[in-house]
Parts: structure tokens; sequence; C-alpha cells
């Protein structure tokens, strides 16, 4: 027969501390439960919160964007109506613009063209020349005169001042020839002659210096004619 268990007696202070503890242990077991309950809902109605933010600024950029495309619309719409006629004169000045640059370079071409042709005209004018009047003649009287003034500056040409003469006879042709010749050289009796009464004439009239001539010959093979123009060089 087992023996019979004897009951363990607890004192009163042992009991208060026991239920003192359990309380402390259970209020601590729960506080830490209800910190991070009101932590997540402080988390989530920050999350809504922004949620809520953030849906209001996309309706706000969504109208934005519709005002802008709105006003882009409008502002191009504006523009394409006060250019409009601008772009148009452009295009006819442009194109003005490209005619004349055309017409430009093609009346260059004519012109030349009729300048080459002129030039021709000229050269030819000039070889198929059959006669030549008073002012050719004295042209080439003063043309000789200077050069033959040149000359004489220097003392190996220094007597070709003084041998020379200017005789013309008829109007001249494409066969003829304009030369001046020494009266030293193969020159006819006649042209002599004319020369000695020029110089005598001239010593005459005071003349002691003799004037520079040419001697020039249409017809060598013909007699010639004095010229009238017998003035000083």
């Amino acid at each position: 027969m087992s023996s019979p268990v004897k009951p363990t007696f607890v004192s009163i202070q042992d009991l208060n501390s026991y239920t003192l503890h359990s309380y402390s242990s259970s209020e601590s077991s729960s506080s830490p439960t209800t910190e991070s309950e009101m932590k997540n809902e402080e988390q989530e109605a920050k999350i809504s919160q922004l949620n809520q933010e953030i849906e209001r600024l996309s309706v706000s950029n969504a109208r934005l964007k519709r005002a802008n495309r709105a006003l882009r619309i409008d502002s191009d719409g504006r523009v394409e109506e006060k250019t409009i006629e601008l772009k148009q004169v452009t295009r006819r000045l442009v194109e003005q613009n490209i005619r004349l640059q055309r017409s430009n370079r093609l009346l260059k071409d004519d012109s030349d063209i009729l300048r080459e042709k002129l030039e021709y005209l000229k050269q030819e004018q000039i070889r198929k020349m059959t006669h030549v009047g008073p002012e050719y003649e004295y042209l080439v009287q003063m043309v000789d005169v200077l050069y033959r003034q040149l000359l004489s500056n220097k003392p190996q040409y220094s007597t070709l001042c003084h041998d020379k003469m200017m005789i013309t006879e008829k109007p001249m042709t494409q066969s003829h020839t304009l030369e001046p010749l020494r009266l030293d050289d193969n020159v006819n009796e006649t042209h002599k002659k004319t020369m000695d009464q020029l110089r005598r004439k001239r010593l005459e009239d005071g003349n002691s210096e003799e004037i520079a001539r040419d001697l020039c010959y249409n017809h060598p093979s013909e007699g010639c004619s004095l010229s009238d123009l017998d003035g000083p060089s």
C-alpha cells in the first residue's frame, strides 16, 4: 500500500510574489504586440496617404498634359495662320530668284557670244578695209612722230628724225602696205625732189631744223602725192 502524498503548502509571501510575477510577465508579453500594431497602422496610414497623393498628382499630370497638348495645337494653328502669307511670299521669291539666275546666266552667255562676234567683225572690218580717211592718216603720222621723237633722244637714232617725210597717196586696199622708208634707201627721184623742195621752203621761212615725218607709201610702184599735213611735230 502506497504512502499517502503530502500536500505542498505555499506561504502567502510566495503566493503574492508568484501572482505579481505572472501578471507582470503577461503584461510584458502583450505590450510589444500593441506597439507593432500601432506602427503597422501608422505605416499603412502613411502608405495610403502617399497613394492618394500619387493618384492626385497623376490626375494633375494628365490634366496638364491635356492642356499642354491643346495649347500646342492652338499655337501651331496660330503660327501657321500668321506665317502662311510669309511662306507663300518666300516661295514666290525663291522661284523668281531661280528664274532670274537662269535668265542672267543665259544673258551672260548671249553677251559673251555677241562680244566675240563683235570682236570678230571688227577684225574682219579691219582686214577688209578698202578706204582710209584723213583721220587714220593723221593718226599714223602722229604715232610715228611720237615714236621718232623718242628715238631722237638716243644718239644712234638721232639721224632718223631728219630722214623721214610723210607721203600719202590713194586710199589703201587689202593688198596695199603702209611702211616708213628712209630717204637714202631706194627712193625715186620724185620723192627726193619733193623733200628738197620742202627743205628749201623751211629754210626760206627761217626754220633751220628739219621736222621728222613718215615716208608712207600706199602703192610703192606708182607715184606718190604729198599730204596736206605739214604741221610741226
